[in-house]
């Protein structure tokens, strides 16, 4: 190879060099970037997480829980966890059948039809007597819950024991 070739052929490389040191510098910039985005996207999802589990969470006397279709838990909140215990003594965690935790045939059945309405996408609010153990009456609305091709995947609910405003005498001062 004689000197010029030689001269040539380094130049062509220097040159690709600094075209793939560009090319290297563009795809850490764009990297930075995402990574930018990322940590601002995770803090904000931290952020929403905290503010939802303080208004899931905060309402010491709102029971709530979310069922998928085949009544198994994906969600309660403390309050449920006790109301559960003391309406049925039931220990509950996450992926137990809910309808398996009712030891009330009469309450399995309610519920149940109830949550089939909004497995069907209606939203709707009941007042009953629900427990074995002590005997509470409670106000429940249940929710349809929509997955992301707005397909009805499960329910919510959000009870509230509103015995004490009953006097105990059930429903309009009977």
């Amino acid at each position: 190879m004689d000197e010029n070739s030689y001269k040539r052929e380094n130049k062509e490389l220097k040159k690709q060099l600094a075209i793939a040191n560009k090319q290297i510098e563009l795809q850490i910039g764009k990297n930075k970037k995402c990574k930018a985005t990322l940590t601002s996207v995770n803090k904000e999802l931290g952020y929403q997480n905290m503010l939802l589990k303080a208004c899931l969470e905060g309402p010491k006397d709102i029971m709530i829980f979310s069922i998928d279709r085949d009544f198994n838990y994906l969600f309660f909140n403390d309050s449920h966890k006790r109301g559960m215990k003391c309406a049925y003594e039931k220990e509950v965690s996450l992926g137990m059948n809910f309808l398996d935790q009712i030891t009330s045939e009469e309450d399995k059945i309610k519920v149940k039809s109830n949550f089939e309405l909004s497995f069907n996408g209606t939203s709707h609010m009941t007042l009953g007597v629900h427990g074995t153990l002590t005997n509470k009456y409670y106000e429940t609305f249940y929710c349809p819950i929509n997955g992301e091709n707005n397909e009805i995947i499960g329910a919510t609910t959000f009870s509230r024991d509103i015995t004490e405003k009953t006097n105990g005498r059930g429903f309009g001062g009977e």
